[in-house]
């Protein structure tokens, strides 16, 4: 298995119980003699993941990136007359 420890964090991922919290810092963990680093939340394959299992900051970015989209295309299209934008 090939892995890039640059690229290679970790997620401490709490109990839903709170009773059942085992501790609250945990050792080094190490990856072909590199130290990982602990993180409360990481990007993968285009998605936000936290540690407290909340998708709110992943539904942020997708609201940013639709406002994002839709104002170029209000710039794209400001010229065009309003038949040709029902047209399209």
């Amino acid at each position: 298995m090939v892995n890039n420890s640059t690229k290679t964090v970790c997620v401490v991922f709490p109990p839903l119980d709170k009773r059942k919290i085992v501790a609250t810092s945990f050792p080094p963990l190490a990856l072909n003699n590199v130290s990982l680093q602990y993180v409360s939340e990481f990007k993968y394959v285009g998605h936000i993941i936290s540690k407290n299992m909340s998708d709110e900051k992943d539904i942020m970015r997708e609201i940013r990136n639709l406002f994002f989209r839709t104002n170029l295309l209000e710039r794209k299209f400001a010229a065009c007359s309003f038949g040709v934008k029902i047209t399209l």
